[in-house]
């Protein structure tokens, strides 16, 4: 089974067609809802996304109940995906408050049909949705000075800059490989300080929004070499 992780601005998560009862998530505190059975009992493709703590819990979640949910059903088809695990967090395992809010596990019956599916207009349609109307605008977009080579029409909203997407990316590769090559960590490490860097000097993200991706991509990288059984310990 192939996994991809996305980590999205707001708050919610995507689901299937019909809507099914909630119930208890056994690693994760909060509460998921699970729709739609796969169409094959097979090896399937599953894209995860998280979603970050919004401020106004309230107003995001009267918004995904009226709005954003009949949006993917709308999508569902086009999309192609096959079943939704949602979960919403409440606390994390010690009691804290959990780093993200909600999490939605879209389940493909195979990687090239995620592939494509994420290639639609409708999964752009469903992923700007949350950001237009709860994500944080990237500095050209609320300047749009800062760069000639964009077109920012008036009202707009995304690209969101929060968090850096290019940074997760960059974070999370350097955790991974720097732990099965740690004699070229030092290299990874540059390598990632480039990137991001360079998404601040082209104007399409915040600092924090680079604090934020890296962090996201330290978290991602972890659970990869742990979902693989690898412990750094061993290999050092």
């Amino acid at each position: 089974m192939r996994r991809l992780t996305m980590w999205l601005v707001s708050a919610s998560a995507l689901a299937a067609c019909s809507p099914a009862a909630d119930k208890n998530a056994e690693s994760r505190t909060g509460d998921t809802t699970s729709a739609a059975a796969p169409a094959s009992a097979g090896p399937m493709a599953i894209v995860t996304v998280l979603y970050n703590q919004p401020k106004d819990t309230a107003a995001f979640e009267k918004y995904y109940a009226s709005s954003h949910l009949p949006l993917v059903q709308a999508n569902q088809q086009e999309i192609g995906f096959v079943r939704a695990d949602l979960t919403k967090f409440s606390s994390t395992a010690d009691g804290k408050k959990p780093p993200f809010y909600r999490q939605a596990e879209l389940y493909f019956n195979s990687m090239d049909d995620l592939k494509k599916g994420m290639g639609t207009a409708g999964f752009k349609k469903v992923a700007d949705d949350l950001g237009m109307k709860f994500g944080s605008s990237a500095p050209y977009v609320r300047m749009p000075s800062l760069r000639q080579d964009h077109t920012v029409t008036s009202g707009q909203k995304c690209p969101c800059s929060y968090p850096s997407r290019h940074t997760a990316a960059a974070a999370s590769s350097r955790t991974v490989l720097g732990t099965l090559m740690p004699e070229r960590d030092t290299r990874y490490r540059a390598a990632e300080a480039q990137i991001d860097y360079s998404r601040v000097y082209i104007a399409g993200h915040f600092p924090g929004d680079i604090r934020a991706g890296a962090l996201l991509g330290d978290v991602i990288g972890g659970y990869f070499l742990a979902r693989n059984g690898i412990d750094p310990a061993q290999l050092a």
